[in-house]
């Protein structure tokens, strides 16, 4: 499964140009960005949240990163990968308006499920 990360050059601005305006409109969606901010919400809660309301938006992100077909069994893993993508990156997270969780709450653990609330605390 391809990562933000696996982007090299001219192919990671080539990411960013399909990507920026479907996760502007999800990540910039005031309830998302709530949950995201809130120190009561996990990062199911953030997915949950994103997922309900921005599914267009959110495959085309999908399809976009990884052409590995969005299934029932990886969504989530799928959508927890991103959202700790962009919330833990130093860069990338002050521009979502994410500065007060994203420095320490979303780390890098090799595993997805390892980013949802008990991965958080």
């Amino acid at each position: 499964m391809k990562r933000l990360s696996d982007y090299k050059g001219a192919e990671a601005f080539e990411l960013w140009a399909d990507i920026m305006e479907p996760i502007s409109a999800v990540f910039t969606d005031k309830e998302v960005e709530a949950a995201a901010n809130s120190e009561d919400s996990t990062s199911m809660d953030v997915a949950g949240i994103a997922l309900k309301k921005h599914a267009d938006d959110v495959i085309r992100i999908f399809e976009r990163i990884d052409p590995e077909p969005v299934t029932g069994a990886n969504v989530m893993g799928r959508m927890l990968m991103l959202i700790a993508d962009l919330m833990r990156d130093p860069v990338i997270a002050p521009f979502f308006g994410y500065a007060g969780r994203a420095a320490t709450a979303f780390v890098a653990s090799g595993s997805a499920m390892a980013n949802t609330a008990e991965g958080e605390k």
